[in-house]
């Protein structure tokens, strides 16, 4: 074994020992309730500086419930789409095209990565044509309601760190 194959694999070692105990340490803080993000508890730096508050928590919050509402406005959306109900068409497509991005903004603003406010663009045009597809539904679909809410709020979250 040469020198680089030596380091690789002493990395690769010390990668291995250390997952296990951020997985453990993840599931003690979920079990715990210590790892919660509702709109009244603190959403703290991954640093590991619990002081530190994360600068994208907002999103973080907005983000996660924009993409749990459009799950189920898709769901409802797919139903309707299987009766026949075309017009549910264009606010498919919206909310599919959507949840990615609004997932990759979950992911980068939980991590507090530079990568943040490029997404948070991107999630500002994703969620307002989300909204726009869904605004003609919010009437007759809670589903699509709370959707377009969210969307709204998660726009909100991302003007304010862009």
């Amino acid at each position: 074994m040469n020198r680089r194959e030596m380091i690789s694999a002493l990395g690769l070692t010390a990668v291995g020992a250390a997952a296990p105990s951020a997985a453990s340490a993840l599931t003690h803080q979920i079990k715990n309730g210590s790892a919660s993000t509702q709109k009244n508890a603190p959403v703290v730096a991954s640093s590991g500086n619990t002081s530190a508050p994360n600068p994208y928590a907002n999103c973080i919050i907005t983000a996660k419930n924009c993409v749990a509402s459009a799950e189920i406005c898709l769901t409802k959306m797919v139903e309707l789409l299987a009766k026949g109900e075309e017009t549910f068409f264009e606010c498919a497509v919206a909310t599919r095209q959507m949840l990615p991005i609004c997932e990759a903004l979950l992911s980068l603003s939980a991590q507090e990565s530079p990568l943040t406010t490029g997404i948070a663009k991107l999630s500002i045009k994703s969620c307002t044509e989300c909204a726009a597809a869904c605004k003609p539904h919010i009437d007759h679909h809670p589903s699509c309601q709370e959707c377009y809410l969210s969307c709204l709020a998660c726009i909100k979250s991302c003007r304010a760190i862009t």
